[in-house]
């Protein structure tokens, strides 16, 4: 498959406040930084082949100590993902995806599914996501990214777990 990226010291203090975790590192999840850059390559190929794209961010609760909680998020999404999907580590408990070829219908079922696999497994863990579509939600990445980040905001206000799409331009 694809080679492992080479971790540098430097990278992991630009990252911000949350370090990644070592747990990740040997999983199938990316980290954050490579999440935008990944948008922006999938986005061009789904412009030239007509397809629609669909970009997630989700991020479970629940009372669990950080570990736990990042374990069951990357299970289940890792439990439901297709093999084309990707997923990203963006800290505690937040997860980012990209979903080919998915337009909203098709997103919304797969955050669905993720959101059964993880309280089959503890039903005290609730899932907010938020997530935009291409070409529905926006035509660029910075369009599509910002699109997510508001849906996934209205997402956080619900006191329950909530799946919140973009809203059509």
């Amino acid at each position: 498959g694809m080679q492992e990226p080479v971790e540098r010291e430097a990278d992991l203090d630009s990252l911000g406040p949350t370090p990644v975790q070592p747990f990740y590192r040997d999983s199938e999840l990316l980290t954050a930084e490579y999440f935008d850059i990944s948008v922006k390559n999938r986005l061009t190929a789904a412009r030239r082949f007509l397809k629609p794209l669909t970009i997630v961010q989700l991020q479970v609760r629940g009372d669990a100590p950080d570990e736990e909680l990042d374990g069951k998020a990357s299970a289940a999404v890792l439990d439901t993902l297709r093999e084309c999907d990707t997923a990203y580590v963006m800290g505690t408990g937040c997860l980012a995806l990209i979903l080919e070829d998915t337009p909203e219908s098709g997103a919304v079922w797969a955050v669905e599914r993720i959101r059964r696999s993880l309280s089959s497994a503890d039903e005290r863990l609730t899932l907010r996501a938020g997530l935009a579509c291409y070409p529905a939600h926006g035509m660029n990445t910075q369009e599509l990214i910002a699109q997510c980040a508001d849906a996934f905001e209205r997402a956080q206000d619900w006191p329950q777990g909530r799946i919140e799409v973009a809203f059509a331009d």
